[in-house]
């Protein structure tokens, strides 16, 4: 399993202690079984039921942590090596 920093908020706030949590926890709830990773659910933030929702979250990886806002409009899907690719570049 991929070690990832905290998400947080545009403005620094720590929105929970791994992306898992947050994802697992999410309002309404987000798909996360089938989901390649955490990033992943947040990006394409669809129902359980596979639907997507009406809104997605933009991921900024960061070393300090993974900055997430959320955005209108349908998301997509992030794949494994572009996760690695993110993580690499911000140097975790």
């Amino acid at each position: 399993m991929t070690k990832h920093p905290p998400p947080k908020s545009p403005d620094g706030r720590t929105l929970a202690p791994s992306i898992r949590d947050f994802a697992l926890n999410h309002n309404p709830p987000l798909k996360y079984e089938g989901m390649r990773t955490a990033i992943d659910a947040l990006t394409a933030c669809k129902s359980p039921e596979g639907n997507d929702y009406d809104f997605h979250y933009d991921v900024d990886y960061r070393r300090d942590g993974v900055y997430i806002k959320l955005r209108q409009g349908q998301g997509h899907r992030t794949y494994e090596k572009e996760v690695e690719r993110m993580r690499q570049q911000a140097g975790f």
